[in-house]
């Protein structure tokens, strides 16, 4: 070993091989101009090696530093920069490990400042058009004064392929291409938690083009792995807040427990001009989460997007959005796509947000619970949209279940409008099947023909019948976010699939054989009571009202039903002679068209062989709520072991499923009275203990 001595400053300076390992000890709190030091050292940064600078723990100020470097920051250190940029010009990352004995590697690509340790500062440094990678799962990252960018094309990125903690603070993200702060944890996959609170505050984002359509320009985005992935990663109460966001947001996916914007902290500033996105982004089942204490500002007319999306395809739940306050600054008004909008999404609250009266919102729906996509078609249940200023009744549309009024969608989905006025209701035919975990007994018919779907008794094909039996009634149940299981009344236990059928859902449920094909052929499926069951997407014929058609499994082909002697048999591949059979087919013509008829079995049947669904039964003192499922409630009473009525409670009209607070019951029986629609008298029990 050799020892170079440069002022107060010793560099020790071990050569093996292929690499070199230079540790610098805390004798100096200052080093400046050491790269010509360096240089002293045998060819060094030269060698086609990657070099390593080690710092011992304490506070150091680098100036005028390049060239390859890849720092190894053990823990408690502070690094400053100075007022001289810090550049960064070739790419080297490292290997974690022990230095003296572990091959680095050099890789190709942007430049990259590698840091690796805990409890590291890193401030006052300015990187010119490179990215800063976070190693490996160290915590307590704090990153202050960084700068980002300043050159045009920087794509400067800050990555973090671990969940750590700390703060990301004072930083200026400058230039960046899409995206600046990105968290991953597809390559990570057994990355679930972050171990502590990780705060992103006082840093400004200042994209390179906002307005390019084929990009989403995300200062922060937050990727969980969506399918890659299967749990939700948990971000352990991550805030963002006090950020100045340049025509660019935020984005979150299959994450769980942030904050985007808090109460009683400084305000998120979003100044969108020609954003072509918007600033906050939900997807992929990402739930308790906050957007609160938000100032979006509309600066430019040729912004039009709208606010906050929870998701089109598997919706956010467990949402708070208060306390934000949208304004378009101008004296003109302004129509945007929407203040809230998402599908199939469960537990928001919107409440005591501030929208500016010049601000107008596209086809009066502001806050849109009605935005479809055709993977995904479901009610949004549990909001509460209150006292929010200048977003009135008729800018609210929430999809309810056909044919109900605005009181009982509010009973049923238990929507809690008071201080919004007039909401409107959609009434949106694509869904107005039963959904929402709601069953039915339906009879399904052809529009083509008028023959009725059927179940065989023979081979266990299904085919169609111009008589109705138990055979062409189906009982469809609903399957979250958007699907329907298809039971055979004739046949208990029998399920509609399609054989060679292809069943996408972000749920675990079945492939039924190979990919589908157009000459794929309906038949039933025996499913015991633990195995999963073929699932379908029903959705309305455009411009057809109560015209449906029918997706196996939410695939991209029709369902249609084909006959002896029916000239659209065109539709079919390799001229296969089936008669009689469900196939698969594009929509484009009438035999792909179905009505969906609701049975009298829903009078009857439903009374005659159903029991009411008690659950949690017995209920413990460490639960709050008990559920009761039975499907047709008008009237319901529980009362106690002394004949107290403790509760009694009438419907305007009948639901499914209905549930109450028990905490404050005492240990013991309770019966349940039901009173269906007809008057038919129901009784149960559960116990409390």
């Amino acid at each position: 070993m050799k020892n170079i001595h440069v002022g107060f400053l010793f560099f020790f300076i071990t050569f093996s091989f292929s690499q070199i390992d230079i540790t610098i000890n805390n004798d100096s709190n200052s080093i400046t101009n050491f790269l010509d030091a360096l240089n002293q050292a045998s060819n060094f940064p030269n060698s086609a090696t990657p070099n390593v600078i080690r710092f011992n723990s304490g506070i150091y100020d680098l100036t005028n530093i390049s060239g390859g470097i890849n720092f190894l920051i053990p823990d408690n250190t502070v690094v400053r920069g100075a007022s001289v940029p810090f550049n960064i010009s070739s790419t080297i990352k490292g290997v974690q490990g022990n230095l003296n004995t572990t091959l680095l590697l050099k890789t190709t690509g942007a430049g990259q400042l590698i840091i690796n340790g805990n409890n590291v500062r890193i401030r006052d440094l300015q990187l010119e058009g490179r990215s800063l990678t976070i190693n490996d799962n160290f915590l307590n990252i704090n990153l202050q004064n960084l700068i980002f960018g300043n050159t045009i094309n920087s794509h400067a990125v800050l990555n973090a392929d671990r969940g750590f903690s700390g703060n990301i603070i004072y930083c200026t993200f400058n230039q960046f291409s899409n995206k600046a702060i990105v968290f991953n944890r597809k390559l990570y996959p057994f990355s679930n938690l972050v171990s502590g609170i990780l705060t992103i505050r006082n840093c400004n984002f200042i994209p390179e083009n906002p307005s390019l359509a084929s990009a989403k320009t995300r200062a922060i985005s937050i990727d969980a792995g969506n399918d890659e992935i299967s749990t939700i990663w948990d971000l352990n109460g991550m805030e963002i807040y006090a950020n100045l966001f340049n025509d660019c947001g935020v984005a979150f996916s299959k994450c769980s427990n942030f904050f985007v914007g808090k109460n009683n902290q400084v305000a998120n500033e979003f100044n969108l001009s020609v954003l072509y996105d918007t600033p906050i982004h939900f997807e992929e089942f990402s739930e308790h989460a906050y957007v609160e204490n938000n100032n979006f500002n509309i600066v430019s007319s040729s912004f039009s997007e709208g606010i906050v999306d929870l998701g089109s395809r598997a919706g956010s739940n467990y949402i708070n959005i208060n306390n934000n306050r949208l304004s378009y600054l101008s004296s003109s008004n302004i129509s945007i796509k929407s203040f809230v909008s998402g599908t199939a999404n469960t537990d928001i609250s919107i409440t005591n947000n501030i929208v500016d009266s010049n601000i107008n919102f596209d086809n009066n729906r502001g806050i849109n619970f009605v935005k479809l996509h055709p993977e995904s078609c479901g009610v949004s249940k549990n909001l509460i949209i209150n006292n929010n200023t200048n977003i009135t009744g008729n800018n609210i549309y929430v999809l309810i279940k056909s044919n109900q009024n605005q009181q009982q969608a509010m009973i049923e989905n238990n929507l809690l409008i008071p201080n919004n006025y007039n909401a409107i209701f959609q009434n949106n035919s694509q869904c107005e099947l039963p959904y929402g975990e709601s069953e039915g007994y339906y009879s399904i018919r052809n529009k083509s023909n008028n023959l009725f779907l059927s179940a065989n008794s023979v081979d266990g094909w299904v085919e169609l019948s111009n008589t109705q039996s138990n055979n062409t009634k189906w009982k469809l149940s609903f399957v979250y976010p958007a699907y329907y299981t298809l039971e055979s009344v004739g046949f208990s236990n029998n399920f509609l699939g399609v054989i060679r059928g292809y069943f996408e859902v972000d749920q675990a449920l079945p492939d039924f054989g190979e990919p589908l094909y157009e000459d794929s052929r309906g038949r039933l499926f025996n499913v015991n009571v633990n195995e999963r069951k073929p699932i379908w997407f029903i959705k309305e014929v455009t411009g057809f009202n109560d015209e449906f058609h029918i997706y196996p499994g939410g695939n991209e082909f029709f369902t249609r039903l084909e006959r002896e002697g029916n000239t659209n048999r065109v539709f079919l591949t390799e001229n296969k002679e089936r008669v009689n059979g469900v196939f698969q087919t594009k929509p484009t013509q009438i035999n792909s068209r179905w009505e969906i008829i609701s049975s009298p079995l829903n009078e009857s049947l439903f009374e005659l062989n159903y029991e009411p669904k008690i659950y949690p039964n017995p209920i413990s003192n460490n639960q709050s709520y008990i559920t009761i499922e039975y499907p047709d409630i008008s009237q319901i009473k529980i009362i106690d072991s002394k004949g107290t009525i403790l509760i009694n409670k009438e419907l305007e009209l009948s639901v499914q499923k209905i549930q109450f607070d028990c905490v404050l019951f005492s240990d013991g029986i309770y019966n349940i009275v039901i009173i269906s629609r007809n008057g038919k008298i129901i009784n149960s029990k559960f116990v409390k203990m």
